[in-house]
């Protein structure tokens, strides 16, 4: 990585030469290699993608009034990208991240932005097994606060393991008013069984508002699978 000096020809770069690009950051410009593309496909990465492309067709097919809606609520909320907080987030960028979520947990895209503030978040409460069957919960129901969440879990790891984002897939949970979730199925079709009681498991979640492009921070850690 190198830091762009601008001289009185020079004010201002962006874009890409070959292996490398240009990329403004809180302290100037920089060049910097980019990462070099992995050839994994897995069914989630192709879902993923699939994803993403439904959502810049669906950009490109919104109307002017509606694009500028979400132009309007960045600068209402001074919304930063996550890396740097001196550059603000675009409308466009804002309707991917935000739209992202809505579509992996299965829920229809937003169409009217609304100007709300994000409510006090619910924490991880416990993962636990009753009998087979194994149980997710929350410390307050998301949905009647008007937010939703995305849950990755891990299968069981060593006790002693801090927590490691590599191997935690999507958990599918369908929207409900209740603080606890039965998992059992989602698990067992990503990791073939459920872990038993004393395991720990790595996980992460984020939560995202239903009628407001709100993105809550990635809250992750370690938990033990307890029994109830």
């Amino acid at each position: 990585m190198a830091r762009i000096k601008f001289s009185p020809i020079i004010s201002d770069i962006s874009g890409s030469v070959g292996s490398c690009t240009f990329q403004k950051g809180e302290f100037g410009s920089i060049l910097r290699s980019k990462p070099r593309p992995r050839l994994s496909r897995t069914n989630l990465q192709l879902t993923c993608r699939h994803y993403m492309m439904q959502l810049h067709y669906a950009w490109a097919e919104m109307s002017a009034v509606k694009r500028d809606n979400w132009h309007k609520y960045i600068a209402y909320s001074q919304t930063r990208t996550q890396y740097t907080s001196s550059i603000r987030l675009s409308g466009h960028a804002l309707y991917l991240h935000y739209q992202f979520y809505r579509l992996l947990t299965r829920l229809s895209l937003l169409t009217v932005v609304g100007f709300y503030e994000m409510p006090v978040i619910p924490t991880v409460s416990a993962v636990y097994r009753t009998g087979a069957n194994l149980f997710f919960s929350l410390s307050a129901a998301p949905y009647p606060l008007g937010i939703w969440f995305a849950l990755k879990l891990s299968i069981h790891r060593p006790a002693s393991q801090s927590f490691n984002a590599g191997g935690i897939k999507f958990i599918y949970i369908a929207p409900s008013s209740i603080a606890f979730f039965n998992i059992t199925s989602s698990y067992t079709a990503l990791f073939g069984l459920v872990p038993s009681v004393g395991d720990y498991i790595h996980y992460s979640i984020i939560f995202f508002h239903l009628t407001t492009p709100l993105v809550s921070l990635t809250s992750a850690g370690v938990i033990q699978v307890t029994e109830v």
